[in-house]
């Protein structure tokens, strides 16, 4: 199952046995008693714990002398701790640190575990009298921050009423679970093994977990928030600031007494403080690299990139290859790793344009309608439409710019007169996250899914020279309904961006390429006006709108010599993108 088990003294401090007092031995005696792949649990106020960070609790509960503008930053283990602890940090420094002095950051030169220490397993661990003096501030400068893993009523018990700050980070538990996963492995040098996730799978489920139970732990920060004074315990969702980083960083603020201001926000701080904190930009730093924690684990163990990612998701397959499920959203592996590519290494631009759509949705006709509205003013003669396919102009970023490197060159695509052009098929959630809080505009086209099926059938059998057979449509048809399929399932894609419409007209545009065909003058023109390029009256008595109907039509595209015989980069016919829609009858 694994390469080695650790020797006493490699084990971390936590978890060793070298810091207990007569008296906590005493009370482990009695305790309900338990054990794991490391060590010895014993639960203590509904709590399990390994021996020594007991000591630690007992310690911070008996001996810490809390101070009323203290903040506390909790989680349950692997709930994005790292990052909570950053944008805290980062949030409270920030009059300290201006860009005239970047330099000089505590998180460019100190882990966010050094800056925020932990009560129990740092502070308290091996001492009931810790040097808290140079955690001290004046009333002038950042309060002392300190984080847990303990529950609610365990913490409150060593705060003794104090009136001090407690934000709480919760996240979705498989992934808590596959995170406890992966650092389990790589601390303990075994290999990523699916025994090993079914292990810590029976020990989480079961509760007998290192600060579990996992439920008890988070209905006591919830209940808290909701019992307590709210401006006490605040309660926030890793997934909602990966969703909405801005707002959730702004609601953090609030919470803390130090709000943004209209200066800070319009000079792009918020978008600042995001993009220091962000795990990429951290784990790339010399400290984050080679420094290790008090405890033992290194830093670098702190920030997981997603290696063996896939032996961790659910898996399938289709007529084509095997599928896993990222974020909601089936990927081939390959373009898996095209979107794990640009949601670490995109660099967003606030002129950025994104047209997204479900595969076979009308694609084309939305990147080729894109293209000459915002190149309207440029080209009467050699307009770019004429002499290359959609698809090139407008690339995808998982599956064609993102898919073989991290790194591809974009300076092609910039110019200083129109936005950059990206497509993707990726869920919206999964977009923000590589957008990263950039406020770019973003279309979605929707089709009515029977007839988005029937064209990926027709092209599907086209690109593999398949027979078009009943059979192979069925097969579809069945993914299709269940879910697994390619960027599937369409109902949660197509959701995402109608949600995302509605919270944010000014940036999230939904189309419905049904309406387009019917009403493309009036739809032309609201895409004109998303797009901050309305038509000018002249334009419209001009002919304007139909003139790029027309040279955007597909008969037109499909008559060209580059849509006839050019193809794209992954080697698919550009003429397969054209069908002309003739009905086949079965029986």
């Amino acid at each position: 199952m694994g390469k080695r088990n650790m020797d006493h003294k490699e084990l971390p401090a936590t978890v060793r046995e070298d810091y207990i007092s007569e008296e906590t031995k005493k009370l482990i005696s009695s305790l309900p008693v338990n054990k794991d792949s490391q060590g010895n649990l014993c639960k203590y106020q509904g709590c399990w714990y390994y021996y020594n960070t007991l000591q630690g609790a007992i310690n911070f509960q008996n001996h810490f002398q809390p101070q009323d503008t203290d903040v506390i930053l909790a989680s349950f283990p692997k709930s994005g701790t790292t990052w909570l602890k950053a944008l805290t940090v980062a949030l409270l420094e920030r009059s300290k640190h201006h860009d005239d002095h970047p330099l000089n950051h505590p998180l460019l030169s100190d882990n966010p575990h050094a800056i925020v220490p932990f009560l129990e397993t740092k502070l308290y661990l091996r001492t009931s009298t810790p040097d808290l003096t140079k955690y001290s501030s004046s009333p002038s400068s950042s309060a002392r921050v300190f984080a847990t893993h303990m529950p609610l009523h365990t913490v409150k018990e060593g705060l003794r009423g104090s009136p001090c700050k407690i934000v709480y980070m919760c996240r979705n538990a498989k992934d808590v679970l596959i995170s406890l996963w992966y650092f389990k492995c790589k601390y303990q040098k075994l290999e990523v093994t699916r025994s090993v996730l079914e292990s810590t799978f029976e020990s989480f489920c079961g509760g007998g977990n290192f600060y579990g139970p996992f439920w008890d732990h988070v209905l006591s920060y919830w209940r808290g928030s909701l019992e307590d004074d709210p401006s006490r315990v605040l309660f926030m969702k890793y997934e909602e600031m990966k969703e909405e980083p801005c707002v959730q960083l702004k609601r953090l603020a609030e919470f803390l007494g130090v709000p943004f201001t209209e200066e800070e926000e319009e000079s792009g701080c918020v978008e600042k403080i995001l993009e220091l904190c962000s795990l990429r930009s951290l784990s790339d730093l010399a400290i984050n690299k080679i420094g290790k924690t008090s405890s033992g684990p290194d830093y670098k163990l702190c920030f997981r990139k997603g290696e063996k990612l896939i032996s961790s998701l659910p898996t399938d397959k289709d007529c084509i290859g095997k599928l896993c499920k990222y974020q909601g959203c089936w990927y081939y592996y390959n373009t898996l790793q095209g979107v794990i590519n640009f949601q670490n290494n995109f660099q967003a631009q606030e002129t950025d344009i994104i047209l997204a759509s479900s595969p076979k949705s009308g694609t084309t006709w939305l990147k080729a309608l894109t293209v000459a509205l915002l190149e309207r003013s440029k080209h009467h003669d050699g307009h770019p439409l004429l002499s290359d396919n959609p698809h090139a102009l407008v690339p995808f970023l998982e599956n064609n710019l993102y898919l073989k490197s991290s790194t591809p060159d974009l300076t092609k695509y910039s110019s200083s007169s129109s936005p950059r052009l990206f497509a993707t098929h990726m869920p919206l959630l999964t977009v923000k996250e590589g957008l990263k809080g950039s406020p770019c505009k973003i279309v979605f086209m929707c089709r009515n899914a029977k007839d988005a099926l029937i064209s990926l059938w027709y092209f599907r059998c086209k690109y593999q020279k398949l027979e078009m057979t009943r059979g192979i449509l069925e097969s579809m048809f069945e993914s299709l309904c269940s879910g697994v399929s390619f960027y599937g399932p369409i109902w949660d894609q197509v959701l995402s961006y109608w949600r995302g419409s509605l919270e944010d007209p000014s940036r999230v545009l939904f189309m419905k390429y049904e309406e387009m065909k019917e009403e493309p003058y009036a739809q032309l023109k609201r895409l004109a006006e998303f797009f901050g390029c309305p038509f000018t009256e002249e334009e419209e008595e001009s002919g304007g709108v139909e003139k790029i109907l027309e040279l955007c039509s597909l008969p037109s595209l499909s008559d060209l010599e580059i849509n006839k015989s050019g193809k794209n980069v992954n080697g698919v016919d550009y003429k397969f993108y054209f069908r002309k829609g003739e009905y086949v009858n079965f029986h």
